[in-house]
């Protein structure tokens, strides 16, 4: 191809210059302390950060978005990876994930930010939330830092004429004392909140309740004109999980779903009807299918050749390498402009993993039509 490599330190700036391309994006967990949380928000800043500014976009029929207490999401994560792929939710939030920092290699997910909330010295618990990333999201600094309240806010970026929206999901320990229940309250006002309450005693259809914090709970939702709108059990034949919001229309089409793996709480599926932006992004990425790695290997090799007999140190000689090895991908391999695609389907999920997936959702089904027994669904799932 003709193409040639120059040492590190020819040219104008020194061989200093960083074209985007060179740079790989992480994911990195940066840990922001709390009084007795570790709250994680996953956000790359390089390739990945959206632009500002981002154009008006309204996704068709609303924001999809997936719930559940996962009680745990150890062997988890692939069948969550499936979901988004299959589904394509907007906003996915999670509690009781019982993460810690050495699980944060596996809890991304192409194609959507994470903001987590890890307990600190505690087992159990945490909350997260997953966001696609073409959209302009932010943890939401506007909410006051909390003690050992379990709950994440994020804020997405609104459309023209339209307020942010500010989505939350928080856990509440059935054993939370009134200090802790009122701190909560206090940041409920405009948002739409999601999340294991543990009100066992509430009736929602009277608005009622039998102990005092149940009855303060209830009282604070008509304060603040929020309306509960989960109707069916999420966990046997209770009704823990919740979803609140400000008005009738916001929330549209709820349903309680299957369990996500053998987690004993429902997934809640529902539609925020709200305009957001979608963010403008000019990140770009190597365009590998079309590499020519042979020429690759060439221009790397006869860089190599023509510095034989120098005599550098370790660093210095692999120092070098990375850069003509950078060079020749800025020379051979052409860019994209990344795109806003939804989650990609994990490598290990084949046509069989699928249908497997697939009759444990019909098996659900079946079950709650009454057409075959919960040991039966159960053996299936």
């Amino acid at each position: 191809m003709g193409f040639k490599l120059g040492s590190p330190g020819e040219g104008e700036d020194g061989g200093s210059h960083r074209t985007p391309n060179q740079k790989t994006p992480t994911r990195t967990a940066q840990s922001r302390q709390a009084t007795s949380t570790r709250s994680t928000q996953v956000r790359d800043r390089g390739l990945d950060s959206p632009g500002i500014g981002g154009a008006v976009h309204t996704p068709s029929g609303g924001l999809k978005c997936l719930y559940t207490n996962a009680h745990s999401m150890e062997n988890k994560q692939e069948e969550l990876a499936f979901l988004l792929a299959n589904t394509n939710p907007y906003i996915v939030e999670l509690t009781e994930t019982w993460w810690d920092p050495t699980h944060d290699w596996v809890v991304n997910i192409k194609g959507y930010w994470l903001y987590r909330q890890d307990r600190k010295g505690r087992k159990g618990g945490d909350v997260a939330l997953y966001v696609k990333e073409q959209y302009t999201s932010s943890a939401n600094s506007i909410r006051p830092e909390v003690g050992q309240t379990e709950v994440l806010w994020v804020r997405i970026q609104g459309g023209q004429e339209e307020r942010d929206l500010t989505v939350g999901v928080y856990y509440r320990p059935p054993n939370q004392g009134e200090e802790l229940d009122q701190e909560f309250s206090g940041q409920l006002a405009n948002a739409v909140i999601m999340g294991d309450l543990n009100y066992l005693d509430i009736c929602w259809e009277e608005q009622s309740a039998r102990s005092d914090c149940s009855h303060r709970f209830l009282a604070e939702l008509q304060n603040l004109h929020l309306t509960q709108e989960v109707h069916s059990p999420t966990r046997g034949n209770a009704l823990l999980d919740l979803v609140l919001a400000t008005g009738d229309d916001l929330l549209s089409r709820l349903q309680v779903r299957d369990h996500l793996g053998d987690s004993d709480h429902r997934l809640l599926e529902f539609t925020i009807q709200r305009r957001v932006s979608k963010a403008c992004s000019k990140a770009a990425d190597l365009d590998f299918r079309r590499a020519d790695f042979n020429e690759v290997r060439r221009l790397v090799r006869e860089a190599l050749t023509s510095r034989r007999g120098r005599d550098l140190g370790v660093q210095d000689e692999w120092s070098f390498l990375k850069e003509m090895i950078l060079q020749a991908q800025r020379v051979t391999i052409a860019t994209q402009i990344k795109g806003s695609k939804s989650a990609q389907k994990p490598p290990w999920l084949t046509k069989s993993t699928q249908e497997c997936l697939k009759a444990k959702k019909e098996a659900y089904t079946q079950w709650k039509g009454g057409a075959i027994t919960k040991e039966d669904y159960t053996s299936i799932a």
